[in-house]
């Protein structure tokens, strides 16, 4: 009996891990996270491991429930990381800044976001 995941993204680049973590998981899981991290660490010899592109350097704050169309004119960020509460997207928040990639979480908004103007997920 495994432990069900295929694969994980650690989004924590410092996270420490306890050693039996996911002892119970198929050597063939992915674990997903920044190039140089606890987790490429953890997974080293015993996990695939698949870097992301870009660590965020912008994270929206988890009380966020709503972003507006051009929320985000003139930011410099090149990632950002949108939170699992937000429940409304008005237009392309991103038109006119420098980001290049979203991240989110599989069946939220975010995932609608990256579908609709972006890449990464």
């Amino acid at each position: 009996m495994g432990c069900g995941l295929s694969n994980a993204t650690i989004w924590n680049p410092d996270l420490s891990y306890s050693a039996a973590v996911f002892d119970s998981c198929d050597p063939a899981m992915t674990l997903r996270s920044w190039a140089g991290s606890t987790t490429e660490v953890y997974a080293s010899g015993t996990f695939n491991f698949e870097p992301l592109a870009l660590a965020p350097d912008f994270i929206l704050p988890s009380a966020l429930t709503s972003i507006e169309m051009e929320a985000f004119v003139g930011i410099s960020a090149k990632a950002m990381l949108i939170p699992r509460g937000i429940s409304s997207i008005t237009g392309n928040p991103f038109a006119g800044s420098s980001v290049e990639y979203i991240y989110g979480f599989p069946g939220t908004m975010a995932e609608n976001l990256v579908n609709q103007y972006h890449s990464q997920f």
